[in-house]
């Protein structure tokens, strides 16, 4: 597995900052590339899934997160409904101050494009109560972390980002 840049994560980044976020947000994406071969063991067995995560994380971070064999994860194949969930999971940031659910959702619905075919799909998998807080971010962070596999780049990308308020 290497790191990659994502140009579908790379652009979403950059919308938020520009066009959304604050000077007080961190959002950052860390994406990786499995072995071409490797690819669809990862997504579709989640043992492998897993010890994919775990294993970015250990790149990015230089620890272990035992964390990620138990977490619960909640997976979005449909992007539809995978953009409201992860409209919902930058609504905990802080859901009074900086950004309405319509304006989120329409960044996020623009970034996992529902409407792709099937094949080029991006897909959210939600580690839940995984926390980036400690880990990837020292401020503010939702507890849950955010996994989109983006099936034309081949692609995994963990997306961690911070509230310093």
């Amino acid at each position: 597995m290497k790191k990659v840049q994502d140009s579908r994560a790379e652009a979403f980044i950059r919308d938020m900052l520009s066009d959304l976020l604050g000077e007080n947000f961190t959002l950052t994406a860390h994406s990786f590339a499995p072995e071409p071969e490797d690819f669809e063991d990862i997504v579709q067995r989640e043992l492998s899934f897993r010890n994919c995560v775990n294993n970015a994380l250990l790149l990015i971070a230089s620890r272990q997160c035992p964390a990620c064999s138990t977490a619960y994860i909640d997976g979005y194949e449909s992007a539809f409904l995978g953009s409201y969930a992860l409209a919902l999971w930058f609504m905990k940031f802080d859901e009074d101050n900086w950004f309405s659910h319509d304006r989120v959702l329409e960044k996020t619905r623009a970034y996992l494009q529902p409407d792709l075919p099937w094949n080029t799909r991006q897909e959210l998998r939600l580690f839940k109560g995984l926390c980036a807080q400690g880990l990837l971010t020292e401020a503010i962070s939702p507890p849950d972390l955010p996994i989109i596999i983006n099936h034309e780049e081949r692609t995994i990308t963990i997306l961690s980002g911070e509230l310093r308020d």
